[in-house]
C-alpha cells in the first residue's frame, strides 16, 4: 500500500534482495510480478539503497529480475522508463550521518518507493539487539518518507530487509534476528523462507512469502470476536 513501511525478513540466501530488485524494477517499469500479485500501473520512481550487496552480486540480480520480467510478461520492460524510474545506489549509507545522506538522494530521486539492503547496513547499527537503537533508525526512515510528498500528497512507500532468526528451542519459530521493534513498528511484515531440496541447476531456489504482520484492512477473512 502506498505510504507503507515493510519489513522482508529472511534467512542469508533466501533471496531477499533479488525478491527486492525485481519488485523495484517492475515499479520502476510498470510491469507486473509474482504473476501478477504486482499489477502492471503507472510507472513510479524506486531509490533502492544498497550496502549489503557488492556491485557484481547487484548487477547479477538486476540481470536476473531483467530476465525474468521479460519472460512473465512476455515483453522487455522498457529500458527508458528503467533509466528515469530506477535509482540503484551502492554504500552510500551506512555511516553516522546516513540519515542526511538518504534525505539528499530522497530530495534528488523524488522517489514513490525506497528500499534499504539491509537495514543494520544502512543504518550503521552499533547493537542489533538494541530496540532503542532501531526504533531511532526507523522513526528516522519513516520522516525520510515524508521527505518528498508527489502532488498527490501521498508518502513514499518503504522496503527494509532484515535477516531472520529461527528459534530452535521453540520449535522452529523464526523470527526476525536482533531487536524486535522492527516487527512492532513495521505496517506489514514478510517472511521469506527458502525452501528446503537441492537448487536449480541455475543455482536458485524456492522460496515461500509468509505474511506475518499486515494491516487490519488486509484481512483475508471475518473475524468473529
Amino acid at each position: 500500500v502506498q505510504g507503507s513501511f515493510v519489513t522482508l525478513i529472511g534467512e542469508s540466501n533466501a533471496g531477499k534482495s533479488y525478491l527486492s530488485y525485481t519488485l523495484g524494477l517492475a515499479v520502476a517499469a510498470g510491469v507486473s510480478a509474482l504473476s501478477r500479485i504486482v499489477p502492471a500501473a503507472t510507472p513510479r520512481r524506486v531509490l533502492y539503497f544498497d550496502d549489503e550487496n557488492s556491485r557484481q552480486d547487484r548487477d547479477k540480480y538486476l540481470r536476473r529480475a531483467w530476465l525474468g520480467l521479460k519472460a512473465a510478461n512476455g515483453r522487455e520492460p522498457d529500458l527508458g522508463l528503467l533509466l528515469d524510474n530506477f535509482w540503484p545506489v551502492g554504500f552510500a549509507l551506512g555511516s553516522d550521518d546516513w540519515t542526511e545522506r538518504a534525505e539528499e538522494w530522497i530530495e534528488h530521486v523524488q522517489p514513490h518507493l525506497i528500499v534499504y539492503d539491509t537495514a543494520n547496513a544502512c543504518t550503521n547499527t552499533e547493537d542489533e539487539n538494541s530496540n532503542a537503537e532501531a526504533a531511532r533508525a526507523i522513526k528516522h526512515m519513516k520522516r525520510l518518507m515524508r521527505t518528498n510528498c508527489d502532488t498527490d500528497g501521498l508518502l513514499a512507500s518503504t522496503i527494509v530487509l532484515k535477516h531472520a532468526k529461527t528459534r530452535t528451542e521453540k520449535g522452529q519459530i523464526r523470527t526476525v534476528r536482533g531487536a524486535k521493534v522492527w516487527r512492532d513498528m513495521s505496517d506489514g511484515v514478510l517472511f521469506q523462507v527458502k525452501l528446503g531440496g537441492r537448487p536449480r541447476k541455475d543455482g536458485l531456489s524456492g522460496t515461500r512469502l509468509i505474511p506475518d504482520k499486515i494491516r487490519a484492512y488486509g484481512l483475508q477473512q471475518s473475524i468473529y470476536i
